[in-house]
């Protein structure tokens, strides 16, 4: 997706929409996956708005759009549980 996601100002769940395709998780290099799924795991573990934003509009989608696999990995205990089979 390379449109405009809105006019709106941005929110922690409009950029996380970018995600939502996968396209830049599957071509993401270890150190990027690494990189993001520790940004993803602080996100979950902090709580509130971030934790409720990365939960709903990336990891409940994993598997959605063929992520979980190749971020499985590298996320913790506690963002895997937010992600739907």
């Amino acid at each position: 997706y390379t449109g405009s996601i809105h006019d709106d100002t941005p929110s922690f769940q409009s950029v996380l929409i970018g995600f939502s395709t996968g396209t830049s998780l599957a071509t993401a290099s270890e150190a990027q996956l690494l990189a993001f799924a520790t940004l993803v795991n602080a996100a979950v573990e902090s709580g509130g708005v971030l934790e409720n934003a990365f939960g709903t509009c990336l990891l409940e989608h994993l598997g959605q759009v063929r992520a979980r696999k190749k971020l499985w990995p590298y996320l913790s205990k506690v963002a895997r549980e937010k992600t739907k089979a």
